[in-house]
């Protein structure tokens, strides 16, 4: 296929290719920026509840949906000199659902962000309550051989004057 231009967009984009004519081009990238924007703000609401499954559930059809995004944000970037002569309305839309999807965006990376930081501090206590409990009930061997409970510090250095 062929546009104005005498520029071939052919097929072969694979699923994401977008239109040839400008204007549904822009339309789909719309909808492709509002799909995106939809996944964002169910994970957001997940993120928000703590739903570990809704999280986990939304994640395949965010990262397909986040690769069709791509694939056609760099299409539309390809077709600049096409989409600046296409309908102003239209591209004040799309200009405007982008602006809304970055705002969203942000959002989401914030809520990733504050989840991976409880998730660290998590881990730090249980790896602290594990060494609390380590330094508690540390058994030793005593002269002869028994086995010993020993509260304190416990050194596992070999000693060479044996």
């Amino acid at each position: 296929m062929a546009d104005n231009n005498g520029k071939t967009f052919a097929a072969d984009r694979g699923k994401f290719a977008l239109s040839v004519d400008p204007q549904k081009a822009m339309q789909e990238m719309m909808a492709t920026i509002d799909a995106l924007r939809a996944i964002y703000i169910e994970e957001n609401a997940a993120l928000e509840k703590s739903d570990t499954r809704g999280f986990m559930e939304l994640q395949e059809r965010k990262i397909d949906t986040a690769r069709q995004y791509q694939s056609r944000i760099a299409q539309i970037l390809e077709r600049k000199d096409e989409i600046r002569a296409a309908d102003p309305a239209l591209r004040q839309s799309l200009a405007a659902k982008q602006d809304e999807f970055t705002a969203i965006a942000a959002e989401n990376i914030r809520s990733l962000d504050r989840v991976q930081r409880g998730v660290k501090r998590l881990g730090d206590r249980i790896m602290n309550a594990a060494r609390d409990a380590a330094q508690k009930d540390v058994v030793n061997y005593g002269k002869k051989g028994v086995l010993n409970k020993y509260k304190g510090p416990v050194s596992i250095g070999v000693s060479e004057s044996a």
